[in-house]
């Protein structure tokens, strides 16, 4: 078609000397045009398609796709994964070789995890008998004039856990002629509240238990027993908080702060109330405490002998 062009204007071109222009820029544009085809024609040439390559192709792209389906959404992964199962069947093909290493690792192991478990067991007895002594120590402090205080630690090479071979047991007599017995089956619920506190108060320095809460520990004690445990609650409030729930007036004295809980009833529904003490109401709470209904003078002065005797204990003036 440009070729016809080209042939028209030049027809018109000799009648119209204006449109020579017009027919040199059209004669370029053929030549163009028949250089542009001529390059198309010999890369066509020389292209070429092979059926079978193209399938190959696309079953390719199929398992590839297939693959990050299933093991990974990257190349790499895949790869990686194939080089874990590769690993894997190895040591499959050469089973007696692998399996001879592992129980060698075994055996290396086990012989370290026995050496811990001995080193252990040798802390423990130690620390046992400096800590028996001390809870002796401390449990006569608590009024447990005759008691005695041991740390069995029984060891079985056979049986392995998460804290050794040993088993720890605490052994104790709390009345004179009595066998030591298992803390767990012997200790009333009183007794045990006070062997946790000299537990407590001998351990404050190793503990990292920033508040402790005793409930009922005066349970069963009176007189001097109440004003020993006071003084060691009094000792271990130094170093963290202590939240004692109290019947006695020894151990109430000891607080720094107090809280009064009342229950009151209406016959169909019973509240609990709790509310915090000023120093007045302390003093009040504690006559009563000691068995005064009436707040006399001698009550008072009772209860205020109490809160000096517990500031000495705690160091104050």
């Amino acid at each position: 078609m440009v070729s016809d062009a080209v042939r028209a204007v030049r027809d018109v071109s000799a009648l119209d000397p204006g449109v020579s222009a017009l027919e040199s820029e059209l004669e370029e544009i053929d030549s163009l045009l028949s250089d542009f085809i001529r390059e198309a024609n010999d890369q066509i040439a020389d292209l070429s398609f092979d059926p079978e390559e193209y399938d190959r192709a696309v079953k390719r792209m199929d398992t590839l796709n297939h693959l990050q389906d299933k093991y990974g959404n990257s190349y790499e992964a895949i790869i990686s994964y194939r080089d874990e199962r590769e690993e894997l069947l190895n040591k499959f093909r050469d089973w007696e070789n692998y399996r001879d290493k592992l129980l060698q690792k075994k055996k290396e192991i086990e012989k370290k995890l026995k050496d811990l478990c001995s080193k252990a067991h040798d802390i423990r007895v130690k620390a046992g008998e400096d800590l028996s002594e001390r809870m002796t120590d401390a449990m006569r402090g608590l009024n447990f004039l005759d008691s005695r205080f041991r740390i069995d630690i029984l060891c079985d090479n056979k049986t392995i856990t998460r804290t050794g071979w040993d088993t720890v047991c605490f052994m104790v007599s709390v009345n004179p002629g009595e066998d030591l017995k298992s803390v767990a089956d012997t200790a009333s619920g009183g007794e045990l509240s006070r062997i946790m506190l000299a537990l407590k108060t001998v351990t404050a320095e190793k503990d990292d238990v920033r508040a402790l809460i005793f409930d009922e520990i005066d349970s069963g004690i009176s007189g001097r027993t109440a004003f020993k445990v006071s003084e060691s609650l009094g000792e271990l409030s130094g170093g963290r908080q202590i939240i004692c729930i109290t019947h006695l007036p020894q151990i109430a004295a000891m607080a720094d702060t107090h809280f009064l809980i009342e229950k009151e009833t209406d016959n169909t529904v019973t509240r609990t109330h709790i509310r915090e003490l000023d120093e007045e109401g302390s003093l009040k709470e504690l006559a009563r405490m000691v068995g005064s209904d009436e707040e006399s003078d001698a009550a008072l002065e009772n209860a205020a002998e109490l809160r000096r005797k517990a500031a000495e204990v705690k160091g104050k003036k």
